[in-house]
């Protein structure tokens, strides 16, 4: 029986079905849309820096909403807005993969005034600005007139420079001492930049008298001092109490006997 031309155009093997159907399926592959370009650099400096001292400087290089771009490998070179002949600044440096887009830098101002720090490739640029203040001569320190053995009381030091304004860009590391040998004293500390050029501190007394409390920059020349008078408690309620003697310590001994009496700490 011959097949009609609509017959033989319908017709299909059963065996192509099965092939049709049990073909490996064909996985394609999207490749993700390359990260976008990077539009400029974002220079991040503090807001108060000290005449003469080295600062830090963050570069990101940055695209048009402001994410980071890790794959930037740009040279970036550095300049000023206004002419700083004593300001030393970073050589030129090509971003590695390393750097992942972001960069530390230092820099030094020595004009007090209120300074761009630009960053720029052949294409990208970018500034911050920071205002370079007055070098630091000198601590102010703020401490009660009278404390009590054996009890914390606050100190505030505070930078200043020659005209006895505050330098909030102070950055230095300071160290304290005192004419009470068994004081408890802060450690060695440095300010940040969010100190704003003054901190408060806490120091413990533990002899009777009148005291020094000195403040100097390690490996400088500015200092500071303040003097507080440590009484026993009882003697802060009672100001005629006479009964035990100034500079006698915790432990109840005098560093110096007098009239070769030795007092007793009554909290010993």
């Amino acid at each position: 029986m011959r097949q009609t031309l609509r017959e033989r155009l319908s017709y299909r093997p059963v065996v192509d079905e099965l092939e049709d159907r049990t073909a490996p399926a064909v996985l394609r592959f999207t490749p993700p849309p390359p990260p976008p370009p990077a539009t400029h650099l974002e220079v991040i400096v503090p807001a108060h820096v000290e005449t003469g001292k080295a600062f830090e400087v963050i570069v990101r290089a940055e695209d048009a909403k402001d994410r980071v771009v890790p794959g930037f490998r740009g040279t970036v070179q550095f300049s000023l807005g206004i002419t700083d002949t004593g300001a030393t600044l970073p050589g030129n440096y090509t971003f590695t993969a390393k750097d992942q887009g972001v960069r530390k830098f230092q820099v030094k101002l020595t004009s007090t005034v209120t300074q761009n720090v630009k960053a720029n490739t052949n294409r990208l640029a970018g500034q911050g600005a920071v205002i370079v203040d007055p070098a630091v001569t000198h601590f102010r320190v703020d401490a009660f007139s009278k404390a009590n053995v054996g009890m914390p009381t606050m100190v505030n030091v505070t930078a200043l420079d020659a005209n006895n304004n505050v330098v909030p860009g102070y950055t230095g590391k300071v160290h304290f001492s005192s004419t009470d040998i068994y004081a408890e004293l802060p450690k060695d500390y440095k300010f940040t930049a969010g100190d704003a050029g003054t901190q408060l501190f806490a120091v413990t007394y533990w002899t009777a008298g009148t005291h020094t409390l000195g403040v100097r920059e390690v490996g400088g020349s500015p200092t500071g001092m303040a003097q507080t008078k440590v009484l026993w408690p009882w003697s802060t309620y009672n100001p005629n109490y006479t009964g035990m003697p100034s500079g006698l310590n915790v432990w109840g001994y005098y560093t110096t006997p007098v009239n070769n009496v030795i007092f007793l700490n009554p909290w010993y």
